[in-house]
């Protein structure tokens, strides 16, 4: 049977300066430190596509103060596990702009079955925090090998992490870019089954 990749690269946060990232340690509340986090889609994702796909989740370096270059290494040890058969690759927010960053400055070797952008913040346009290694060049973007690919992008009307307006911009930016509009699953944290994702890796797994 034949096996098809799949690559989820997670959220995290970024910081304009150390002290920033200080006070946000600072005020990080204590009842997400010590809690469990409930599964959501992320976890049942393998599940709901079946045993013909292996997903692999890295641990990105320092997600809680994150830095585009580490990311990238990290990223990049990660391709011989899927070069030689291509994959499917997946970013929730700050994930996402490291995919659309990565992709947007480098031609990959390797084939790219599909991109889903999930949430995917691309600078700090409308947005509290503060983006600052991770920004995404749209100008990049528009002669990259993005424009190629099938691009996948998922956005909530209600998400008050990542406006919404974030996914519109690179939808516009990638002109065959499919943008699926949500109104009420904010930054996709507690969704239990991502229903037109899954649809949609499968719908393009052979292509």
């Amino acid at each position: 049977m034949e096996k098809y990749n799949i690559i989820f690269i997670h959220g995290g946060e970024e910081f304009l300066t150390y002290e920033d990232y200080l006070e946000y340690l600072r005020s990080y509340p204590l009842e997400r430190l010590v809690g469990v986090r409930e599964k959501n889609w992320r976890d049942h994702l393998p599940d709901d596509l079946g045993e013909s796909y292996k997903m692999f989740a890295p641990s990105m370096p320092n997600s809680k103060n994150a830095r585009y270059g580490e990311w990238e290494i990290w990223f990049e040890k990660c391709i011989p596990l899927f070069a030689e058969e291509g994959v499917h690759l997946i970013g929730h927010s700050l994930g996402g702009a490291f995919l659309l960053k990565y992709l947007s400055q480098n031609h990959p070797s390797f084939k790219i079955r599909s991109v889903h952008l999930i949430a995917a913040v691309v600078d700090n346009q409308d947005l509290e925090a503060c983006l600052r290694t991770f920004k995404v060049d749209l100008d990049e973007m528009r002669t990259s090998c993005l424009q190629d690919l099938k691009v996948h992008i998922y956005h909530s009307v209600d998400d008050t992490i990542v406006p919404y307006s974030h996914g519109e911009r690179i939808h516009e930016t990638l002109s065959a870019s499919q943008l699926y509009t949500f109104d009420d699953q904010g930054h996709f944290i507690f969704l239990e089954h991502f229903t037109e994702l899954t649809r949609n890796i499968l719908a393009g797994a052979r292509l």
